[in-house]
């Protein structure tokens, strides 16, 4: 696997930056809009539907009351964490886009489908189960998982791989560049703010180590 150099990562995701500066600040309040009205907003939609239809039971039907707040509640967070992933993926292929045609715009925040972003929540849930069950052993195996398998969204997003797929391509795609890729998780996990120029960074090393090694890093079945 080819290695990249600190400085052509940063100084190419840099320029990226400056070039579509405006198009990037757009994304990036459009997306904390959506997703708070996403997390916050449909939750408490179906929350107050629950509500309702709880009260029209009546109070002698009060587990069947609890049971629909329950539901309800859980159906909205559902949704609210698809919405969410959706846009997360909208983002990862407006970076794509940006770096392969040099042409992106913000409609592409919308350009996720809704098969991609239910197969986008269940890999995070497993990437984060894997993680959090690394550290609780031993911190070493918690970062390794937390690195090696840290690209799988760009093969989901880009090729439609199943989860598995691509945590094995992530992993493959990771080696002789763990380090490089430690440096960039390091400063998303303490400044969260610069996601999306992290998002820049790591959507050029997936271009870029990808076209490298076309023959194990195209996904052995693509999934609509």
């Amino acid at each position: 696997m080819e290695k990249l150099s600190i400085k052509e990562i940063f100084t190419v995701s840099l320029s990226v930056v400056l070039k579509h500066w405006k198009l990037l600040l757009l994304v990036f309040f459009v997306f904390i809009g959506l997703v708070i009205l996403a997390l916050l907003g449909i939750p408490m939609f179906f929350l107050n539907v629950a509500a309702i239809l709880s009260v029209m039971l009546g109070e002698n039907a009060k587990l069947a009351q609890s049971l629909i707040i329950v539901i309800g509640s859980m159906i909205g967070i559902f949704l609210g964490l698809i919405a969410f992933y959706a846009l997360f993926g909208g983002i990862i292929k407006i970076a794509l886009n940006i770096y392969e045609t040099g042409n992106a715009k913000l409609r592409d925040i919308f350009s996720c489908p809704f098969g991609l972003a239910v197969r986008l929540l269940f890999a995070s849930l497993l990437y984060k189960v894997l993680v959090f069950i690394g550290f609780a052993f031993l911190v070493i195996p918690g970062i390794f998982f937390m690195v090696i398998f840290s690209l799988f969204p760009y093969f989901i997003v880009d090729q439609g791989c199943g989860i598995l797929d691509a945590f094995a391509k992530s992993s493959h795609l990771v080696k002789g560049n763990f380090f490089k890729i430690l440096l960039i998780v390091i400063i998303g996990f303490f400044v969260p703010i610069l996601f999306i120029p992290l998002i820049l960074i790591e959507s050029y090393l997936y271009l870029k180590l990808k076209n490298t090694d076309k023959k194990n890093l195209e996904c052995e079945q693509c999934l609509p």
